[in-house]
């Protein structure tokens, strides 16, 4: 349900006194190195994936640049234009860093000089989801020695095995931020959409704040990246979902069934996918409920094999679902994506939401999980949080 009183609503962030108090401190930091008035230690963090996969990247590149007083900018690469860079429209203005924070694009008097061209890189981490717990301990180590600047590629996060390093643990915990929490205060740091572009959400933002007492089920499924071709627009597609998408409609069911038998207000059902049909199709099984689901943009991959092209509107409704859907109170989460986990798992930054994992999108089975404090198993799944 939505805040009341967030002043960005109507986005769900994370609420300041459960993040620690890190962040002026770190903000105060990163400004002083670009000044050169603290040592010049930089973390080039870059990342060839789709927008779920890269945050959840980005959101340990962050942790690891504050325990060695680093400055964090993001790499070349098309999510990272989410950051008012001026080197792409690609997600230009889609997001913008909260008021008063850092930008956090590479700038020009860095970019354009040695750090360029690949000189003073240090360990260069492939952050894939199979390293080790001493794999990540090397890597802080090396960060925290005294190479000036280190590039860092990873296309997965590594948040949930840094809290099982004793040191590392140690050194979070004095940041003041709890495990479950940890990613979504930092994915608020970061950044949050503008709330400019909200106009292509305005018929869904309308039902959602007229229904504030009725719970939402945020529901995630993954057609593929084939889904970006045109070709998977047609009316064809609708029989195709009903099957491929079967478990996580059972899961929904049962979920919405199970509500109203204890008597909790028929819920709003939020529904993301990658493939335009396929939100459309969920509309027609759900017709009883209120759905919530834009199907009047074709959604757009991030990563460097998008399909057809860039559609800057088609990134910047990616942008907005990603936060809106984070506000729902309960979800149904496909595994075989980042997006929809880690879109939920920043909300454990203020709920401990009940989770449920479909491992198999088109088996149908009963519901799996759905317990509080389901923030584990939305961090291991590969690749991980």
């Amino acid at each position: 349900m939505l805040s009341e009183s967030n002043s960005l609503q109507p986005f769900r962030v994370a609420p300041s006194n459960v993040c620690g108090t890190w962040q002026a401190q770190y903000s105060s930091l990163h400004q002083n190195i670009l000044a050169g008035s603290a040592p010049q230690r930089y973390l080039f963090h870059t990342c060839d994936q789709g927008l779920g996969d890269c945050f959840a990247g980005l959101v340990t590149a962050l942790y690891l640049a504050v325990l060695t007083n680093r400055a964090l900018f993001t790499g070349k690469n098309e999510y990272k234009y989410a950051y008012n860079s001026s080197l792409s429209a690609h997600f230009r203005n889609s997001f913008r860093s909260p008021p008063g924070g850092i930008n956090w694009s590479v700038p020009d008097l860095l970019f354009n000089g040695s750090f360029a061209h690949g000189e003073h890189l240090g360990f260069h981490g492939h952050l894939l989801h199979n390293y080790t717990h001493y794999d990540i301990q090397d890597a802080y180590e090396k960060l925290a020695g005294e190479t000036k600047a280190v590039y860092l590629f990873s296309n997965t996060g590594l948040l949930h095995k840094m809290y099982h390093i004793p040191v590392l643990h140690r050194k979070l915990g004095k940041l003041g931020v709890m495990f479950e929490k940890a990613f979504g205060c930092a994915l608020d740091f970061l950044f949050i959409p503008r709330t400019e572009y909200l106009h292509h959400y305005e018929k869904e933002i309308e039902v959602l704040t007229a229904n504030r007492e009725r719970p939402i089920i945020g529901v995630h499924a993954r057609y593929g990246d084939e889904s970006f071709a045109s070709s998977t627009e047609s009316a064809d597609v609708k029989e195709y979902v009903k099957t491929a998408f079967a478990g996580v409609i059972s899961c929904v069911q049962d979920l919405v069934s199970s509500l109203k038998e204890r008597g909790v207000p028929q819920p709003i059902i939020y529904f993301l996918s990658d493939n335009r049909m396929a939100r459309i199709t969920f509309q027609e099984i759900f017709h009883d409920d209120i759905v919530i689901t834009n199907t009047r943009y074709k959604a757009m991959h991030t990563g460097p094999f998008q399909v057809g092209g860039i559609d800057e509107e088609g990134l910047q409704t990616a942008a907005i679902d990603y936060w809106l859907f984070g506000g729902s109170d309960y979800f149904v989460i496909s595994t075989s994506s980042g997006y929809g986990r880690t879109a939920a798992a920043r909300s454990f930054s203020w709920q401990n939401a009940p989770t449920f994992l479909v491992e198999k999108q088109y088996d149908k089975q009963k519901c799996q999980g759905g317990d509080e404090g389901s923030f584990l198993r939305l961090a291991i799944q590969p690749p991980g949080i």
